[in-house]
């Protein structure tokens, strides 16, 4: 017998939770990278010039805080199908919105370096 559609959904929307939590786990962690390495370049005590390390991967990696910030406005759709959270249509919205303009404007910057 073949699984009934909400058994589909509900096992898509699992997967694709899944890798949302992954990507913010790869981008996280290529951020820390990046935090440690420009702290260690510029000699810095821990506790020191945090906002200005940030500012400085910031701008030196835009790529990773705009997946950051895409795929935090994504997680939130699959954690509310599958029942984790309960979130207003509204929000649901304002996050799919956020999340589509970020891929866009990604996509829409690969396609400028290629011309």
């Amino acid at each position: 017998t073949s699984p009934s559609p909400s058994t589909l959904s509900s096992t898509s929307s699992r997967l694709w939770l899944y890798c949302d939590l992954l990507t913010l786990l790869r981008v996280c962690y290529e951020l820390r990278r990046e935090f440690r390495a420009v702290r260690e370049r510029h000699e810095m005590d821990e506790r020191e010039g945090v906002l200005e390390t940030w500012g400085e991967v910031v701008s030196r990696r835009p790529d990773l805080v705009s997946t950051f910030v895409g795929t935090s406005a994504d997680v939130c759709l699959p954690l509310n199908s599958c029942g984790v959270v309960s979130v207003s249509p509204t929000v649901v919205g304002l996050c799919g919105t956020v999340s589509s303009v970020v891929a866009a404007r990604d996509l829409w910057r690969r396609s400028q370096k290629d011309f």
